[in-house]
């Protein structure tokens, strides 16, 4: 049986039940962990790469700038990290 995802755009929150919240937590937990496992597999300048252009959503070029390093060494990093997900 396949992960059921809890869509919170098909019900309102008054709506949700205790399973809904419990399924909820495991899930991000799940990510949490995911997350941890991939940060092992990287080193320190890979994790400040992968924050900034996945979850801040900064250019390669900007993100290259910051750090004085070639944009195309700010592509193959992301490259291998998305190589390790």
């Amino acid at each position: 049986m396949g992960r059921r995802f809890v869509n919170l755009t098909d019900r309102s929150w008054a709506e949700l039940g205790p399973d809904d919240y419990t399924r909820r937590e495991e899930e991000i937990q799940a990510a949490r962990d995911r997350l941890d496992a991939l940060k092992s597999r990287l080193t320190i300048r890979q994790i400040d790469i992968m924050e900034r252009y996945f979850w801040h959503g900064q250019k390669q070029q900007s993100i290259a700038d910051d750090l004085e390093i070639s944009q195309q060494a700010v592509a193959k990093h992301i490259k291998h990290i998305r190589g390790s997900l």
